[in-house]
């Protein structure tokens, strides 16, 4: 496997399921040696898949299967041994308060989750370990764009990328370098911008692949290391038509029934919480409880979004954006954005179809204004509905500036770009992300 980096996330993926069935059928055949049978092993089989899938979600909201996810190993020890302990938690509260499910094992659960916990975090670590011995691809980028050099920069600063920057070409004239960089530096995988204008490259291009190098379109490449795509691609008549072919029309009656279903249950899960969070409010900051803003929708539609208030009872005559440790934000309103219970009135929105529980931030209607007059094509991300969680919520922090909108718009473009419903479980999977302080290197 030539560039197992790109499978990385993957491997672990697959490696800590066969470790948890391996674990928990040597348990059961340990424990139950004498009277082992196919019936006590499917009893738990049965019982445990449950709570597997519950760690290997946690796991992997936690971005332990991401492709360029890197902890050092005393790191992931003690990351690792955050969520055991909360996968051991959650694994008491199913077996012991769910009678169905047939057994309530005591010292299987502990043998079980102590022998995972120690195979998985001894698999992390032999594979990052592995992963860093491995050699890199050694690349070439062919591109006048400006983000062309934004990438070589992020490839040079993060090696777990799995690839090596030979060398960057921009200029249509120094096509001749490539015959040579490909002989002299072992080349591996050449990313091209398909507008380079230069038709010499094309037959290089051709004879590279005898050599078995690699060929890879600029702004694919670019999606998958950066995981956004670049403003420049807006105006490509390509981009459009990929964005009007998109099945929008036969997937969003599935997403309706969708975002109804989970909607309305995370409503009624959360309804509880409103009383509580309505005296916070009253006892911090005594005025109305809730804030409803205009904002713009699916095809510039304006309505009106609720949300917990979180912010002092004049806040709209601060600046337009909430800044970092803004000082109109109220005790209690940063209690509530730090879980984010001041978007809970918003499965309102969602059960009425304003929003989508995945989508592009709904933006209020007078920045919207702003932003399309400094951001050219910014209202193509009102082709869908705004959504309570979206790409661009999940990896780009709240923007406090035009530059910053413009940097989040890529993110969108994205999404709009890969838009499925699976992408939108993936999307809510990472929303659900557990602070375990775990930061990636």
């Amino acid at each position: 496997m030539k560039h197992i980096h790109k499978y990385k996330g993957f491997l672990l993926f697959i490696s800590d399921i066969i470790i948890l069935y391996i674990i928990l059928y040597i348990i059961v055949w340990l424990r139950f040696y004498n009277t082992f049978s196919w019936n006590i092993l499917k009893i738990h089989l049965q019982s445990f898949t449950p709570v597997f899938i519950i760690w290997i979600i946690i796991l992997y909201i936690n971005h332990f299967y991401d492709n360029t996810f890197t902890l050092p190993g005393i790191k992931i020890i003690s990351s690792l041994g955050r969520i055991a302990l909360l996968n051991l938690f959650i694994s008491i509260i199913y077996f012991y308060l769910f009678s169905f499910v047939g057994i309530t094992p005591k010292t299987n659960l502990l043998l079980i989750w102590g022998l995972s916990f120690l195979c998985i975090c001894l698999n992390h670590i032999w594979f990052s370990i592995f992963i860093q011995k491995q050699k890199p691809l050694n690349i070439i980028i062919i591109s006048q764009d400006a983000i062309a050099l934004d990438l070589s920069i992020v490839l040079n600063n993060n090696p777990q990328f799995g690839y090596k920057l030979v060398d960057r070409i921009d200029n249509p004239d120094d096509y001749w370098k490539l015959t040579r960089l490909i002989e002299s530096q072992n080349v591996d995988v050449i990313i091209i911008d398909k507008h380079f204008p230069n038709n010499n490259i094309k037959n290089i291009l051709f004879n590279a692949l005898w050599n078995k190098i690699q060929i890879i379109d600029f702004i694919d490449f670019y999606e998958s290391i950066l995981k956004k795509t670049p403003l420049s691609l807006i105006d490509d008549p390509e981009f459009l038509s990929k964005i009007e072919d998109k099945t929008y029309q036969i997937l969003e009656p599935v997403k309706r029934t969708i975002d109804i279903i989970l909607g309305l249950t995370l409503f009624l899960i959360t309804l509880p919480l409103w009383p509580i969070i309505i005296i916070g409010i009253l006892i911090d900051d005594f005025g109305p409880i809730f804030y409803i803003g205009k904002r713009i929708g699916k095809n510039h539609k304006e309505f009106y979004l609720i949300k917990f208030r979180s912010m002092t009872k004049n806040a709209s005559n601060g600046p337009r954006w909430t800044l970092p440790n803004d000082q109109r934000i109220t005790k209690f309103g940063k209690f509530l954005r730090k879980l984010y219970l001041d978007e809970i009135p918003e499965f309102i929105n969602v059960i009425k179809g304003d929003i989508s529980l995945v989508g592009p931030r709904p933006e209020e209607a007078k920045l919207v204004a702003l932003f399309e007059k400094e951001i050219p094509f910014y209202n193509i991300r009102h082709i869908v509905k705004p959504g309570i969680t979206g790409w661009a919520q999940i990896h780009y922090s709240n923007s406090y500036s035009v530059e910053g909108t413009k940097e989040k718009l890529k993110y969108d473009l994205y999404y709009l770009r890969h838009y499925s419903l699976w992408l939108d479980l993936m999307i809510i999977l990472k929303t659900l992300h557990i602070p375990l302080d775990i930061k990636s290197h």
